[in-house]
């Protein structure tokens, strides 16, 4: 069975898009998957292990590419992940939403700004 995954990102990857997605990753994502320095108590717990994003991906569950890994990440929030504690977010965030989220997990691993950093840390200021 083939999984279609969309290859044209509508949102674009900059400061102010990445910071949207922090947000909503501190509120529908960060307590399964951890928040940079801080690994989530639930999520190394689960069965298999949710990623813990922003640690470079150790467990090897990075999608392979970076040209494809948004449209990867926008795939697993909007389906979630079969047989696993993933679910579906397809009727919780808009489209749009998922992109954001997608684009801060596909530059998870490379510097942010200080701006999206403030929110990962839990200050929006």
């Amino acid at each position: 069975m083939e999984v279609h995954i969309p290859r044209n990102n509508p949102v674009p990857i900059n400061e102010a898009t990445l910071r949207e997605g922090a947000s909503i990753y501190m509120s529908e994502c960060a307590f399964c998957h951890g928040v940079p320095a801080i690994e989530s108590q639930v999520g190394v717990n689960t069965f298999p292990k949710a990623p813990q994003f922003f640690r470079h991906h150790a467990t090897g569950n990075r999608p392979p590419d970076s040209a494809n890994r948004a449209a990867a990440y926008h795939w697993f929030v909007e389906n979630g992940v079969r047989l696993t504690a993933m679910p579906s977010f397809k009727h919780v965030l808009t489209d749009r939403e998922q992109w954001e989220v997608a684009n801060l997990l596909a530059v998870s691993e490379t510097p942010l700004p200080e701006s999206v950093k403030k929110v990962l840390a839990g200050s929006a200021d």
